[in-house]
């Protein structure tokens, strides 16, 4: 795995898929990616935003095969001054889903 430093802003064009045709930014205290299996973990502040969504939580977890991000820890939605919160969250492109 490759650990990358903190504090960073990593935009992520894997992820792009997941949430259609427009980009999404991650951001966290450290990410860890495994190409080799095409995973990417976040951890610590995590700030995902796509248009006028963000999604904040302590953990992430990004899985290309599945087209998956799950948020881990306290997370916390807020679109157009509504806010959701929940442990876990998992946003699923080969679904169109968001549990």
């Amino acid at each position: 795995m490759k650990a990358f430093s903190t504090p960073i802003i990593l935009f992520l064009f894997l992820v792009s898929p997941l949430f259609g045709a427009s980009n999404v930014d991650i951001e966290a205290d450290e990410f860890d990616y495994d190409g080799a299996k095409g995973i990417v973990h976040a951890k610590g502040n995590v700030i995902v935003t796509q248009e006028d969504v963000t999604i904040k939580s302590g953990r992430g977890l990004y899985e290309k095969a599945k087209q998956t991000i799950t948020l881990f820890d306290g997370v916390v939605m807020e679109k157009d001054g509504i806010y959701l919160t929940c442990e876990t969250a998992v946003a699923n492109s080969l679904k169109n889903t968001l549990e």
